[in-house]
Parts: C-alpha cells; structure tokens; sequence
C-alpha cells in the first residue's frame, strides 16, 4: 500500500494513520503466518491419515446406507405382494423406511372397540400406539422400538400413514378407490 500525500497533515493525523497502517500490517503477518501454519498442518501425516479415516468412514456409511435402503426396498416390494400395493405405506426416515401394512378389518373393529371405552388421552395414546405398532411390517419391532426412542415425533407420521390406509382401504370398499 502506497503512502498517501500527507500535506497539510497534522502531527496526530499523521500518526494516527501510522498507528494504524502498522496495525494492519501486524494483521495481515499474523494472517499469512496462520494460513502457513494450517498449510503445514494439513499435509502432516497425522492430518493425511485422519483425513482417510474419515474417507473411510464415510465409504462405510454410504454403503450401509445403500444396503439400508436396498433392504427397504426389498421389504416394501414383499408387503405390496402380501398385502397389496394399496394397502401399504412407506414413511421415510434417518433411520430407513417405515413399512406398515393396513388394519385388517377385525384389527380396525378391536382398535375402535377398545378406545372407544376409554376416557384418559394417555390410555387412548397407548392403544393407538399398540396397534399402529402393530401395522408395521419394518424393520422388525426390536429396531422399530429404537427409531421411536430416538425421534418420537415419528408417531405423527405412522398414525397418519395409518389413518390414510384405513381411508383408502374403507373407500375401496365402497367401491370409490
């Protein structure tokens, strides 16, 4: 940086700027130092291994992932051939897919009878609880238990993937679907 003319300046104007263009200059040297340091750092051999650690550890993710999702594309295809194409849902998660399978019409009429008795919202959560559980054809129950450990906002969405199946199951019934 080129300095400037300082006539007519005065002598606190004068070293003010001074001040102030040394200043810069500290910081500009403590930037290039810095970014040196991290050049250094980075081509380390401990930074290059950590680097294809987590390399690694990325491929092994993505391959669980991908084996995850061919696992859930199998078990979705195996309900729609038990159950029917339009008797199924899937609900996508972090975790992989949810498969569940529609209320039989007996499993809706137990459902129905045993809330219908009840008065404590938290007895009524129980039982719709139990037999959405109970919808759901994966991942097995075990895992099924964890994931709604883990995001238990999940519920809304298998309850109304439930809700919406049993709509669609009554309507063909009538002869609308």
């Amino acid at each position: 940086m080129s300095k400037p003319d300082m006539k007519g300046w005065t002598p606190e104007q004068i070293k003010a700027y001074e001040e102030a263009a040394a200043a810069l200059a500290a910081e500009e040297s403590a930037i290039a130092e810095a970014s040196a340091r991290q050049e250094r750092e980075a081509a380390s051999p401990e930074a290059l291994a950590e680097k294809l650690r987590e390399q690694a550890a990325a491929a092994r993710e993505a391959r669980a992932r991908a084996a995850r999702d061919a696992a859930d594309d199998a078990a979705y295809r195996k309900a729609c051939k038990e159950h029917g194409e339009r008797r199924v849902a899937r609900t996508r998660t972090v975790e992989g897919s949810v498969i569940q399978r529609a209320m039989t019409r007996q499993e809706h009429e137990e459902f129905s009878d045993r809330i219908a008795g009840l008065e404590s919202e938290a007895d009524i959560l129980k039982v719709a609880r139990a037999a959405t559980l109970d919808t759901v054809v994966h991942p097995p129950r075990p895992r099924m238990l964890e994931i709604l450990e883990r995001y238990p906002r999940l519920w809304v969405h298998l309850y109304a993937a439930r809700d919406e199946l049993i709509t669609g199951v009554e309507e063909a019934a009538r002869g609308k679907g």
